[in-house]
């Protein structure tokens, strides 16, 4: 058998070097020979290394990349969202491998032609391509983009290869590759069309079947329609798949069948998986589920969790044990037992931030249905340290933590203000004799601490002394080997640092759990960032709370001292009023604390404000008879007061919004009239606008207009008068500094002519404002707003020539193609010919992602003549335009009109060469009105 073996080996290679030597590596020539050599050289030469090398990337993205167990698994593990960045150089490479296969063994030539002109023949001689490794290759380009989340490359790929292989089998992988990138787009219209025509297709190849189905749940997934997944991983078990992703289908599968409210059913799933020998990891949380599933008041379900709490190969799973006692808790309404095991779960995730997130989120947000919000913020706090932008509900989240620390600062500020006035009002005996009790709590208890610690260490050294030294003795073969060669003596290092130490990050300062305390041990370093004054205040700062000097030195023992903490504690108590009805709705102790507010300090400057807030609390809640109350307090106490003018005329802050938008819109006048040096009318315009009373903050600009017209017509003395009235009004407003020049240059007779200064430009632009300037008018485009000026969009390279010049379309396509491969290597773009109308054919290249590039490109491409080879001696016009531009063109089949558009567009940029560019194409075609419209311009549009 292996004789046989190898001599078919002998007789392959025997064939291919006959071949080789017969027909050359020439893809010029269409014959049986070439085409045998260059299939066999492309299957198992270039393209097979491809395959391997796609095959070791998503060999690096399975054991790279860790599942999150905590959340529903995804199908594949290719669409987590750092898959993209683990697999990047071996998905690269399948690139490069695929490009090199097109460009050394892709045959496009047709055959010589045959005397019988057969129907089989005219099919196969139609043919546009004639190596079949051709079409697998850009598939598996498209694929190698899809791993590396390069989505519309992919796209393209996959598009490629259905429009130009339409009788390949390939196809139906593409249009599979195509759904699965529209999904990860967000396209899902797109992807559904897609499965709906496949499942239609009578032609579907069996092999995909599998494919499909798991295609589908991961859309329904993607969509967050869970229950509409399962039929179709149901459905693709019944196929042939891998044993990994079996155990992974079934995994995901119960967890839809949890999601979707089918306990009994789920639990039968993880029983099932659980028979199929997975991995620990899988096996332990198929079973941590399990439990959680059937928890209520199994108490053989609570054995078994404190059995796996114990062992010791579940030391690092603790977290997610705690999380399912948790859980089972909270189904049988042990709530205190729940917030304990959630405590433990968020303790021991240190080392895993997913479960630490998922359990902090839990305890916080039981802690808030409490309304224990100081507690809430914490774990809130705790879980927005290790969530990203891409977690489930993060906004919510996100805007919760916000609003909850901004409560807890002020609770903090009330709470600690209050302390300290009331250890201020005590007397110095009392206040020390309360401070050293503190202090004696605090050192006691450090001292029970330090002791068990002690206890502990002392066990734990003779126990590892014992053992360290049975293990050196066995190793006495290796004693004079360097410590860090002896994996025995770096194992016991190894561990008794992390007796000590514990578990530490690789990083700076790794022996300190708070980084951001340097400040105190090195405060030299931080010179640079804070004054002198402030680093005094921060050395003298006591921080040692076993001195009486940590309580004493922020007690308000002095009338200044006090009247400052009193004030934080005013506003803290009405900001944290404002919170609880603003952000979380708790109406009654938002009304609590503004009533506190109003009974402790009568009369102070938050005592408006808040009998206002409180009259919306009680009409929120339909106490009618309070907040009448409220709003009569306020019209009478306060009747100057915007407050008590909205609640006269509930229009007030509308009609004021209005008046400030008229006088804005007056405000443009004047300042045209300004510019126009029509000062007399501006002047006259200004004064008439002030005396509306003007509640706006232009205020200041229209003054600095009516100064500095008037001063055009008055005597210097007089100007300056009012300018210096000016800048006494409006100290710190943007036209101050101008008015402070003005009179400077009055003041030492530097000022001939006042409207020379005006000439040079003084003024204009610190009197303008942002809103009045105008954007581009497309009222006035002179084509109407038929293009887009935007490039940012993608844009595309195009040739057009006539259809009558008959050039080798094929020949051009590949030329480019050629071009790209030596110059755009890791790039694939799109080559495509387009029939624009009778008359005209054009030849697409895309996409590049802006204007900018697709310029370089152009330039780049028309100074390599072997490309045009195939136009050599025709009229022909190529042109870069935007993907809208593009449509439009297709849409008019005229792409002569856009030729002016773009000689206006390019003319502004910064490119250079473009004069020339924009002179030659008003030679060409502005200039020669009498050219026809289908007459084509030879060469290059620029």
């Amino acid at each position: 058998m292996n004789c046989h073996l190898k001599q078919t080996g002998r007789n392959i290679l025997l064939l291919y070097l006959l071949i080789e030597v017969f027909t050359g590596c020439s893809t010029k020539k269409n014959t049986g020979a070439s085409r045998a050599y260059h299939n066999l050289s492309a299957h198992y030469n270039v393209y097979f290394n491809a395959k391997e090398s796609m095959k070791a990337g998503l060999s690096r993205i399975d054991q790279s990349l860790q599942d999150d167990y905590t959340h529903t698994l995804p199908i594949s593990k290719g669409t987590i969202p750092d898959a993209g960045k683990v697999a990047t150089s071996e998905m690269d490479l399948v690139i490069t491998k695929c490009n090199k296969l097109i460009k050394l063994h892709s045959i496009t030539r047709s055959p010589q032609r045959k005397p019988n002109n057969s129907e089989h023949y005219k099919k196969f001689a139609s043919k546009g391509e004639y190596n079949k490794w051709v079409d697998d290759s850009y598939l598996l380009m498209g694929m190698a983009s899809y791993y590396k989340h390069d989505y519309h490359r992919a796209i393209e790929n996959f598009n490629f290869v259905i429009r130009k292989f339409s009788d390949q089998p390939t196809r139906y992988d593409a249009f599979l590759g195509m759904a699965k990138s529209y999904i990860e787009t967000g396209d899902f219209p797109q992807a559904l069309e897609i499965f709906n025509s496949l499942t239609r297709d009578g032609s579907f190849p069996k092999r995909l079947n599998s494919e499909l189905n798991l295609a589908e749940a991961h859309y329904y997934l993607k969509k967050n329609e869970p229950d509409l997944a399962i039929p179709f991983l149901r459905t693709a078990l019944e196929s042939g798949l891998p044993h990994a992703v079996k155990l992974r289908v079934n995994y995901i599968l119960a967890q839809l069948l949890t999601l979707a409210n089918q306990p009994e059913e789920a639990s039968r799933q993880y029983s099932h998986l659980l028979k199929m020998r997975p991995n620990y990891q899988m096996a332990f949380n198929a079973r941590i589920s399990r439990m959680e599933i059937l928890g209520g008041n199994n108490k053989d379900i609570r054995n078994q969790l404190e059995k796996m709490l114990k062992a010791e190969i579940n030391l690092e799973y603790r977290d997610r044990i705690y999380y399912a006692k948790a859980n089972i808790a909270l189904k049988e309404n042990r709530k205190q037992d729940a917030i304990e095991n959630l405590k433990n779960s968020v303790r021991y995730s240190a080392n895993n931030p997913k479960q630490r997130a998922i359990s902090s989120l839990d305890l916080a947000r039981i802690f808030f249905e409490e309304n224990a919000y100081l507690q809430a913020a914490c774990y809130y706090d705790s879980a927005v340290a290790v969530i990203d932008v891409n977690y489930p509900g993060y906004p919510e989240i996100m805007n919760r933590a916000s609003g909850l620390r901004s409560l807890a600062k002020e609770l903090n500020t009330i709470q600690r203000e209050d302390s300290l006035e009331k250890l201020a009002m005590m007397s110095e005996k009392d206040r020390n004799g309360l401070i050293n009790k503190i202090i004696k709590d605090l050192q006691e208890k450090e001292a029970r601490k330090l002791a068990a610690e002690n206890a502990e260490k002392a066990n734990q050294n003779y126990f590892r002394s014992q053992q360290s030294r049975q293990q050196i003795s066995a190793t006495n073969t290796n004693e004079n080997q360097w410590y860090f060669y002896n994996s025995v003596t770096v194992g016991i290092g190894k561990s008794d640092f992390q007796r000590i130490w514990g578990k530490r990050n690789l990083e700076d300062n790794w022996r300190r759990k708070n980084k951001q305390s340097i400040l105190e041990i090195e405060p030299e370093q931080q010179q640079d960032s804070i004054s002198k004054d402030v680093a005094i205040e921060l050395k003298k700062k006591a921080t040692d709370p076993q001195k009486a000097e940590y309580y004493l030195q922020d007690i308000p023992l002095t009338d200044s001292l006090m009247r400052v903490s009193t004030e934080k504690l005013k506003s803290a108590m009405f900001g944290a009023g404002r919170i609880y009805r603003t952000e979380f709705s708790d109406f009654p102790r938002s009304i609590e604390m503004l009533l506190e507010l109003n009974r402790r300090f009568k009369g102070s400057i938050y005592e408006l404000p808040a009998y206002f807030e409180l009259y919306q609390l009680y009409k929120e809640n339909s106490d009618m008879v309070n907040a009448e109350d409220y709003k009569q307090r306020i019209i009478t106490g306060y009747s100057e007061s915007k407050y008590a003018k909205y609640l006269l005329n509930p229009k007030y802050f509308a009609e004021i919004e209005e008046k400030n938008e008229a006088i804005e819109k007056k405000y443009g006048e004047i300042l045209r009239l300004f510019l126009a040096y029509n000062y007399p009318k501006a002047g006259e315009e200004a004064s008439q606008t002030l005396a509306m009373n003007p509640d706006s903050t232009i205020v200041s600009k229209i003054k600095f207009i009516e100064v500095a017209a008037n001063g055009a017509a008055q005597d210097r003395t007089v100007f300056s008068n009012n300018l210096d009235q000016y800048i006494k009004t409006f100290p710190k407003k943007p036209t101050t500094p101008i008015a402070i020049h003005i009179r400077e240059l009055i003041a030492s007779n530097a000022l001939s002519d006042y409207q020379q200064l005006l000439a040079k430009g003084y003024i204009k632009e610190e009197i303008t404002n942002e809103e009045l300037k105008n954007g581009k008018d497309h009222a006035n485009d002179e084509f109407g707003g038929k293009y887009s000026y935007d490039g940012n969009l993608f844009h595309y390279y195009v040739i057009a020539f006539s259809k009558e010049a008959k050039v080798d379309v094929n020949r051009l396509i590949y030329d480019i193609a050629n071009y790209n491969l030596d110059y755009y290597t890791d790039t694939d773009f799109d080559i495509e010919p387009i029939n624009l109308d009778s008359k005209t054919q054009m030849v697409l290249v895309r996409s590049f992602p802006d204007k900018d590039e697709g310029l370089i490109y152009f330039r780049s491409i028309i100074r390599k003549r072997p490309v045009f080879q195939a136009l050599k001696g025709l009229e022909y016009i190529n042109f870069v335009t935007s993907s809208t531009n593009y449509r439009t063109i297709i849409e008019e089949k005229d792409y002569l009109s856009y030729v002016p558009f773009l000689s206006k567009t390019t003319i502004h940029t910064s490119v250079p060469t473009f004069p020339q560019i924009c002179c030659q194409i008003r030679r060409n075609y502005l200039q020669k009105p009498e050219k026809k419209k289908n007459q084509l311009i030879r060469g290059s549009l620029y």
